[in-house]
């Protein structure tokens, strides 16, 4: 009998612990998970619909539409084409001042080469009653725009294509941030409906691969998800959402066939990269997004049939803090390419002053007529050819590529015009009598 009690306790023991190693393994570790299970241990549905930081962009809109703000941006571009650098180490540089409360903001753009950033300065102002730009050493005021009755000086210059009486900046941040919002509606149903419908087959356990995490090269375990686009199409069908523009997006995801692939690297029993790529039928996009990592950051690849390459890179290294780079590479036998790098730094609840625009510092030219406007136009035209240095810069570029335009199109109206005349003297030559 007390032998039987002893066996007892040891089985009931060995239950105990079994359970409780199962109950650790279960859900501690991967052991008994499916796929589909390890995918969302790891990487949840509102991880996966924030792979863009809409949040993040969200504060920083609300941020800019309360409090005053300096922005600070420098851009570096290089441009080949033909094999033949074009532009090398051109450079843009923005320094802008933002007062919301007082409805007034403030830019400098400074245009230069790899020599000399400031061959070319414009200066602009903005506020609730009027705003203007100016050119350093060119106008000796502010060419400015009374800011009402705008649809009539639209009409004036034939460029009323929208029906604008106000530029108001806070109806353009509220546009923006309404914007954010609906991608990030949409994003966030889309992930969730995939987490819902999908089944355990459809994930797989791809392995150990190596990857880069801050500086290292480590080795993660690798999951994905796969869908094609029939699977695209019912999760759609499944999103009701009552806005009429998420909707509309909603609906164009339905109607684009592509094949839809989302991976997940985990490190340490912790997510640290999401990637999703997209295959449709002449293109292919890839969104890869770093996390847990040193810096945040983010990179969009978009690749298309003709062999044309579009590179996004998002580096957020502190608060309001971005290194960007922007490379766009041409198919063909020769290479043409743009390459153009940026440092973006935002500072909140700064002390500062905008400059105002008066009657001494600026121009009027709402009641100019056409041609006085065009003989404005014109000049400071003619002056920004004239700065030394400003083939080299950004400016430059447009400015070369807008003359070979323009040559284009005089030569090809000459050759129609030759053309017809030498109809008009055919037709006299077999006129008959």
């Amino acid at each position: 009998m007390k032998a039987i009690k002893i066996l007892s306790f040891v089985i009931i023991g060995i239950l105990v612990v079994g359970i409780g190693i199962g109950a650790y393994i279960y859900f501690y570790t991967d052991t008994f998970k499916t796929n589909k299970e390890i995918f969302y241990k790891y990487a949840t549905e509102e991880q996966l619909s924030k792979i863009i930081d809409f949040d993040s962009m969200k504060q920083t809109l609300t941020r800019f539409a309360s409090e005053k703000s300096e922005q600070n941006i420098d851009a570096t571009i290089n441009i080949t084409m033909n094999d033949q650098n074009v532009l090398n180490n051109a450079t843009v540089v923005l320094n802008g001042k933002n007062d919301p409360i007082g409805n007034k903001a403030e830019i400098s753009l400074f245009f230069g080469n790899n020599k000399k950033k400031d061959i070319l300065e414009i200066d602009g102002i903005y506020n609730k009653d009027k705003f203007g730009i100016s050119f350093k050493d060119i106008t000796q005021k502010y060419i400015a725009i009374q800011n009402q009755n705008l649809n009539s000086f639209s009409e004036k210059l034939d460029l009323n294509e929208e029906n604008i009486d106000k530029i108001e900046l806070s109806n353009y941040s509220s546009q923006i941030d309404e914007s954010i919002e609906e991608v990030k509606t949409v994003c966030t149903e889309f992930f969730t409906k995939v987490a819902e419908q999908t089944s355990k087959e459809q994930y797989s356990n791809l392995g150990k691969t190596q990857i880069e995490l801050n500086g290292s090269s480590v080795e993660a375990k690798k999951y994905e998800l796969k869908l094609n686009s029939e699977e695209i199409k019912q999760i759609c069908d499944s999103i009701n959402i009552d806005n009429s523009d998420i909707s509309e997006v909603i609906k164009s995801i339905k109607n684009s066939k592509f094949d839809f692939t989302q991976t997940i690297y985990v490190y340490e029993e912790k997510l640290i990269k999401i990637e999703i790529t997209i295959n449709g039928e002449d293109y292919q996009a890839r969104i890869t997004k770093n996390i847990g990592t040193q810096n945040d950051n983010l990179t969009i690849q978009i690749t298309t049939s003709e062999e044309m390459k579009v590179i996004i890179d998002i580096l957020k290294t502190s608060n309001e803090k971005y290194v960007m780079s922007y490379e766009v590479t041409g198919s063909g036998d020769t290479e043409n390419k743009l390459l153009v790098n940026v440092n973006m730094d935002i500072k909140f609840n700064v002390d500062n002053t905008v400059e105002e625009l008066t009657d001494e510092n600026s121009v009027i030219i709402n009641d100019m007529s056409i041609e006085e406007i065009e003989k404005i136009k014109e000049t400071v035209g003619m002056l920004v050819k004239e700065k030394e240095g400003i083939e080299d810069t950004i400016i430059g570029f447009f400015q070369s590529i807008m003359q070979i335009k323009d040559e284009a199109t005089s030569e090809a109206e000459s050759a129609i015009e030759e053309r017809a005349s030498q109809e008009s003297i055919g037709n006299v030559n077999i006129r008959p009598y």
